[in-house]
């Protein structure tokens, strides 16, 4: 091939050049917003995650919190459950026996005790005085 035919050929050549440079462009910034895209919906994604995950802790300690608590109110009531039964079976161990007047006053200074104690402890004494 002549070297005139080849200069000639030369805008030709950098036309096709430059078209394949544009297209490369054009295909790398489709990639590049591909990538954003994915990269977006990955981290709104996580985002969501780290959401749900959060009001499940957030649930779950609340949860253990009401436990906690209605665990506390229900032990302290079967407590003056338990403590009211005690005086009822005590008054019915005494009742009608000859004990000396020190024991029975030991005794009732012994359901006065528990008794009180009951009360206090009970969460419906409120309720039951009302």
């Amino acid at each position: 091939m002549s070297e005139w035919r080849k200069a000639r050929d030369i805008p030709q050549s950098l036309k096709v050049m430059a078209a394949r440079a544009k297209v490369y462009r054009i295909e790398m910034e489709q990639l590049r917003q591909r990538r954003a895209e994915e990269e977006r919906r990955r981290a709104a994604r996580e985002q969501r995650e780290w959401e749900a995950r959060r009001r499940r802790e957030q649930r779950e300690a609340e949860d253990a919190e009401i436990e906690k608590a209605l665990g506390k109110v229900v032990r302290r009531w079967r407590l003056a459950v338990q403590a009211r039964e005690y005086v009822v079976e005590l008054h019915r161990v005494v009742e009608g026996q000859e004990l000396p007047e020190a024991t029975l006053a030991a005794v009732r200074k012994q359901l006065d005790w528990v008794q009180a104690c009951a009360a206090r402890l009970d969460p419906l004494t409120g309720l039951r005085s009302a």
